[in-house]
């Protein structure tokens, strides 16, 4: 499956157009391709939401990689809300905001930053930071990926005045991922220890890929043994 850095540098210009001065991404062919990447993709579309003024509000969530984003999106026409639009207006309105939510994963994002594609030298991993660093299991695949060059640009990327808050809340993020991993080996442990399956298979079945891996990772080779026999206690 494709991590949110590839997703950013995949290609999408051959299917935009550009309407009032707003470029815009076939909600079909961005679903295509975000799919082709990962499989497990889902979305739902929320309620929209009328407001006192008659303008609407769309919404709509989609899951990759067992991450899930929700973008909101107004009924508008260009860059101006529509009041009391008719289902037309809002049906066009809650694809953008489907493609925007799979913009959120990384696919097309630079769309809607107002940039060309983006070269994989162009990619800046200060802006992919920001949008991860509020997610520590996301942020934690992220600074995985990265190189040591790749951190070097995230932290220059950085305005001036800004460096040293981002670098603690980087510092915390990453420590606030280590701790969830931490927790969800002692749970593993826990669960083994108690021939616990279905506990054990709660846990695990909600993992992400990499969410798996690093637990994994965490586990000493017994304990791997001992997980593995207890979760085929499953399908007996």
């Amino acid at each position: 499956m494709s991590n949110f850095k590839d997703l950013c540098e995949v290609d999408l210009n051959d299917y935009t157009k550009d309407i009032n001065g707003l470029t815009y991404m076939s909600w079909a062919r961005a679903w295509e391709e975000l799919v082709k990447r990962c499989p497990d993709a889902t979305y739902e579309h929320h309620d929209w939401q009328t407001f006192p003024s008659g303008e609407v509000m769309c919404y709509c969530t989609v899951t990759a990689n067992g991450i899930a984003h929700k973008a909101h999106l107004p009924v508008r026409n260009g860059i101006q809300p529509v009041k009391n639009p008719n289902l037309m207006q809002i049906n066009k309105t809650m694809q953008r905001c489907f493609t925007k939510a799979i913009a959120m994963h990384g696919l097309g994002l630079y769309i809607y930053r107002g940039e060309d594609y983006p070269t994989e030298e162009e990619v800046n991993p200060y802006l992919i930071a920001i949008d991860l660093i509020d997610d520590p299991v996301a942020f934690h695949e992220f600074v995985h990926n990265l190189d040591e060059e790749g951190q070097g640009k995230a932290f220059n990327g950085a305005p001036q005045g800004e460096k040293s808050k981002f670098k603690e809340k980087w510092r915390v993020t990453i420590a606030d991922a280590n701790q969830k991993f931490d927790e969800y080996v002692d749970f593993l442990r826990e669960g083994v220890a108690e021939q616990d399956a279905n506990k054990v298979y709660d846990l695990v079945s909600d993992f992400t890929p990499y969410e798996s891996s690093v637990v994994w990772a965490r586990l000493s080779e017994s304990q791997k043994q001992n997980l593995e026999k207890l979760l085929e206690t499953i399908d007996e």
